[in-house]
């Protein structure tokens, strides 16, 4: 099978490709966030999932830039993730439910060791100051 790359920033401020394609939707096509990602394998750029309706990204292996994450969205798998070359910025209320949401997604273990490598380290953005 092919890789399906996006070599451009996506997510809620810089996505202008994402952007155009939901825009479509609302003129009859039926598309969405889930079904534009679901067979990405690699972003060469940043992703940011703030806010997303995503759920799952079973394919995503590779995320050039930053991710950033919210812990009160839908996302709830990144089971093929490997590398995040950047950051990894975590929006949540507090680190136990940072830890928690990183958990669930597979990127951390029950001991909070990392699954994924990741560049330039995890942070935790506080909800009151997202």
């Amino acid at each position: 099978s092919c890789k399906h790359i996006i070599t451009k920033t996506v997510g809620r401020y810089s996505a202008p490709l994402v952007q155009d394609l939901l825009q479509r939707q609302k003129k009859g096509a039926v598309l969405s966030e889930q079904y534009l990602m679901e067979d990405v394998d690699i972003v060469e750029d940043s992703l940011d999932l703030r806010k997303t309706e995503i759920v799952s990204l079973p394919k995503l292996r590779e995320v050039g830039g930053n991710l950033t994450l919210d812990a009160n969205s839908k996302l709830g798998k990144l089971p093929e993730l490997k590398q995040v070359k950047g950051k990894v910025t975590v929006i949540a209320k507090n680190k136990d439910e940072m830890n928690d949401y990183l958990r669930r997604l597979g990127l951390i273990d029950g001991y909070g060791q990392p699954k994924v490598s990741v560049g330039k380290g995890v942070e935790l953005l506080m909800r009151s100051y997202a």
